[in-house]
């Protein structure tokens, strides 16, 4: 009973942590049952706690090594681990023991695109629109395969009929939306971006970072000794990455939003999202262009207000982290109540503006900061 409970309560938004406290209630009363530590990974998975998850996997499999179902939830929590080469040979573990698990192909279909092992994810995709074609997994796998492939048509395609399968399958709404981003140039070039990078576990992302700001600082010295403007070339390079890097998602939103169809894939975050990062980011590059131009430095500050802001708020609508939503959010509000009140200052000629500039530098320390923040988990899912 607590076992089914367990399982009831995973499928129920916000009760996974009641469901861990079940299914841990059912391995006291018998901890030698396999079944019991399966469920508790897989529960634990959907927690993000990826090596809790394959301690109890391995316990599963530890009480009965010839279980699909316990190689399966060893391979689901290394994907949760990014660990896709470890996730493969789970899966491939699985299907050794029964050929048609459908889970074990699907999450081997994951490991082999996450690798970038594009024809053996097109083989393993194609074995699962085989045997199951009404299978709304199915198509979930089979979609972002299509977008792994840049394909986004075939993608909407798939995703569109996982969710007339089943019209409540978020997985299937979140790839849909995906797809929708993807119909523009700049943001499949994201997609590109994001695709390399999943390849590598968090600690080498970071070390790809930390290794990209250590060959900026040795460039920019480089390129100052030959002349000063190479340097800031470079350096602007560096500055228009990082905000292509974070305020891509959004931008691509704001183009669905724009799309009287699409937008229909947007929750109300998305929606606030796409208007708050995408369209503020547009029109705070207008009116900085257009106040630089012009000479009018109210107007440029507007500007770039909403064009700096963006970056934060990129980083707070659709965050699941709650310490991260306040942090950005903060932030966000912070750029936005500093630059908007020297640009108001500034109008009026008041004598606060020299204030309001300091805190506007601050602001824009504190967005700079926010590029490195977002990186961790713990503030940004």
């Amino acid at each position: 009973a607590h076992l089914h409970l367990a399982l009831c309560l995973d499928d129920v938004e916000g009760q996974r942590k009641q469901a861990l406290a079940s299914v841990d209630r059912a391995i006291e009363l018998d901890p030698e049952v396999p079944l019991f530590h399966a469920v508790r990974a897989s529960v634990l998975g959907g927690l993000r706690k990826g090596d809790a998850a394959l301690e109890a996997a391995e316990r599963a499999v530890g009480l009965d090594p010839n279980s699909a179902l316990g190689h399966c939830t060893v391979a689901r929590a290394q994907l949760v681990r990014q660990r896709w080469a470890e996730a493969e040979q789970a899966a491939r573990k699985a299907l050794a023991t029964d050929g048609d698990d459908s889970d074990a192909q699907g999450i081997l279909a994951v490991a082999l695109r996450m690798q970038g092992k594009r024809e053996e994810d097109e083989i393993a995709v194609g074995r699962l629109l085989a045997e199951n074609p009404d299978d709304k997994f199915t198509h979930l796998n089979a979609g972002w395969s299509a977008l792994r492939r840049f394909d986004h048509r075939g993608a909407e395609g798939h995703f569109l009929e996982s969710l007339r399968l089943d019209p409540e399958f978020e997985p299937a709404r979140d790839g849909l939306l995906e797809s929708f981003r993807a119909r523009s140039r700049f943001y499949r070039l994201y997609q590109r971006y994001c695709f390399w990078m999943a390849r590598f576990t968090s600690r080498y992302q970071w070390v790809l970072l930390i290794g990209l700001i250590v060959g900026l600082r040795l460039g920019r010295d480089i390129l100052a000794k030959i002349h000063p403007a190479l340097a800031g070339l470079l350096v602007g390079a560096y500055v228009t990455f990082v905000f292509w890097v974070w305020l891509a998602r959004g931008i691509g939103s704001f183009l669905v939003f724009c799309d009287r169809s699409a937008r229909h894939a947007l929750r109300r975050s998305e929606k606030v999202e796409a208007l708050a990062v995408g369209g503020a980011f547009t029109l705070g590059m207008v009116l900085l262009i257009g106040g630089a131009a012009l000479g009018r430095l109210p107007m440029a500050l507007a500007g770039g207000t909403l064009a700096i802001g963006s970056l934060p708020a990129a980083l707070t609508f659709t965050n699941e982290s709650k310490t991260g939503r306040l942090l950005f959010g903060s932030v966000f509000g912070f750029v936005y109540c500093s630059g908007f009140g020297a640009a108001i200052t500034a109008a009026l000629g008041s004598p606060l503006q020299t204030v309001f500039a300091g805190l506007s530098v601050s602001a824009v320390v504190a967005v700079a900061l926010c590029t490195w923040l977002g990186n961790l988990q713990v503030l940004r899912r």
